[in-house]
């Protein structure tokens, strides 16, 4: 599970195809905001492999992220006070750890420039 708003297509591809050339073959789980066509294109290449949160956090120098939605599916926006991204990315995953059985080992990353040369587990 990764966090990588603000990241270009190269790197992004870089740690999707070295994760999955390392033959892992678990939920890859990757938020971004903003999402350019040829990033989408990319992500849909590989929609079997990778769940793509599009999450919007809006930002100057503090930020806050819509997360949440109602139970008919309308984003919630979020009324709490503005946050450092730092601490919004431990909101996200947590929120996204809700979502897998207790048992379910979870790698959390902030995704920057990462190349794997073999499995996380």
């Amino acid at each position: 599970m990764t966090v990588a708003n603000g990241y270009q297509l190269p790197d992004l591809i870089l740690f999707v195809t070295s994760l999955l050339e390392t033959g892992y073959n678990g939920d890859l789980v990757i938020s971004l905001s903003d999402i350019k066509p040829e990033t989408l294109a990319y992500f849909r290449y590989h929609k079997d492999r990778i769940i793509l949160y599009d999450i919007g956090i809006r930002c100057r120098r503090f930020c806050q992220v819509d997360l949440y939605r109602d139970k008919n599916g309308s984003l919630l926006v979020d009324p709490r006070k503005k946050r450092q991204v730092a601490q919004l990315r431990f909101e996200i995953f947590w929120a996204w750890t809700q979502l897998y059985s207790s048992t379910t080992r979870v790698f959390f990353y902030r995704q920057s420039r990462c190349v794997f040369s073999s499995q996380p587990f």
